[in-house]
């Protein structure tokens, strides 16, 4: 199978495991027979009033044990499909299960809307999980999968990839803001490149490889050497992430942290403009990178040596560096609305 798995494919599936990413209370009122749940917020927390960074390793592993999630099944996740921001949550799934080197780890493509949709049966209650020992979930940690604040500084000042802002415009623009997000606007640097674009209809599917190219194209006619993806906290960025992947591209990662911390460091600019180069990422009056706010990385569990990071190549001249323009008043942000689901379960809150 690939990453995108259809409603069709699922049904044969013989030697793996469902996962719900949605609220509780969703998954009791009804859910695909045979899927476990574990709601995605589980496996994250607000650290440093940093929301929704990626909980310690040996804080994760127990809840993917008691749900019999290990790396010798393939794993198909879905969410509900209501709005673009339940696919991302699905997604956020994924990511974090390649950080952890699941080797066959997928998406449903329409999620449980399309599934129901199509008639096929739909199941209420707790559903029948087959807990394993922790020790059954061996894991080894891929650190290149994530991304802290230090690394995308160093992305940016030696021209070692692409930083990509997968967030709707208008907050890459500064003329709305997540309210955990201190200061609007986007990253210096960062290309605009909205998550959403992948996503079409009512079912919220996947459009072809070739729309899902052409919605997320950077760096020209040369591919980049690395593409690091980042958003509010870490979900939009992650279906980023996963757009990228479903193209083949390894050379990718998520900035965790997202503009939750980014925007929190009086050290680190923001940019309100349209252009990506007008501002540079640290103020002249700040070292860098030393002033950076970098990602909390999760606690690893005793798992084999990771695979390092690829060093950046030679450093670039540093650009002419000018002050940080000033944020504009705050907006509560709103994701990317979908038409209400006709599922057997009502849409969740769309997460930060």
């Amino acid at each position: 199978m690939g990453l995108l798995v259809s409603t069709e494919q699922l049904t044969k599936v013989t030697d793996g495991v469902i996962v719900d990413v949605r609220e509780s209370e969703l998954f009791l009122q009804g859910h695909i027979p045979g899927a476990v749940n574990l709601h995605i917020k589980l496996l994250s927390e607000e650290r440093d009033h940093v929301v929704n960074l990626l909980k310690p390793i040996d804080q994760i592993l127990p809840l993917l044990a008691d749900r019999g999630i290990i790396p010798a099944k393939n794993v198909v996740i879905y969410g509900q499909n209501a709005l673009a921001n339940d696919v991302a949550e699905a997604a956020r799934m994924f990511w974090i299960l390649e950080y952890l080197s699941f080797p066959r780890v997928h998406l449903l493509d329409g999620g449980l809307k399309k599934w129901a949709a199509e008639s096929r049966p739909v199941e209420t209650g707790q559903g029948a999980p087959a807990p394993v020992p922790v020790e059954q979930v061996k894991v080894r940690v891929r650190p290149e999968v994530i991304s802290s604040a230090d690394q995308v500084l160093d992305l940016l000042r030696f021209k070692a990839g692409v930083l990509v802002d997968s967030r709707p415009e208008p907050f890459f623009a500064g003329t709305e803001k997540a309210p955990y997000v201190a200061r609007a606007g986007h990253i210096p640097g960062a290309e605009n490149r909205p998550s959403h674009g992948v996503l079409e209809g009512d079912m919220l599917t996947f459009v072809s490889p070739e729309r899902v190219a052409e919605a997320l194209k950077v760096g020209g006619d040369k591919p980049p050497k690395w593409i690091i993806t980042y958003c509010n906290s870490g979900v939009s960025g992650a279906l980023g992430y996963f757009g990228y992947r479903l193209l083949g591209n390894e050379n990718v990662s998520l900035y965790d942290g997202s503009m939750a911390e980014w925007s929190q460091n009086p050290g680190l600019n923001v940019e309100t403009t349209a252009a990506p180069e007008a501002t540079p990422a640290v103020p002249a009056s700040t070292p860098a990178p030393e002033t950076a706010a970098p990602a909390a990385t999760p606690t690893p569990v005793p798992v084999p040596v990771p695979v390092p990071v690829p060093a950046p190549p030679a450093p670039a001249a540093t650009p002419t560096p000018v002050p940080a323009p000033a944020a504009p008043a705050p907006t509560p942000e709103a994701p990317v609305p979908a038409p209400v689901p006709a599922v057997p379960a009502p849409a969740p809150s769309p997460a930060p």
